[in-house]
């Protein structure tokens, strides 16, 4: 990760970043294994949570498919 990307996405960030819509975030936001957090009541997403979670995600279809 180079020094100027941020370490926490805003909702509308996450969705771009992964091809998605806000709200398909904010639901994925409800999963316990979703990398989200609160600061003062802003939803935040982890990016490097987020690439964890996408890689857990992709191993896990790729095992079951």
């Amino acid at each position: 990760m180079s020094e100027n990307e941020k370490l926490a996405l805003s909702a509308a960030e996450a969705a771009q970043l992964i091809g998605v819509s806000k709200p398909t975030v904010y639901l994925l936001c409800k999963r316990e294994d979703f990398p989200s957090f609160y600061v003062g009541g802003r939803l935040l997403i982890s990016r490097r949570g987020l690439e964890a979670w996408i890689d857990q995600q992709a191993k896990a279809v790729c095992n079951n498919g």
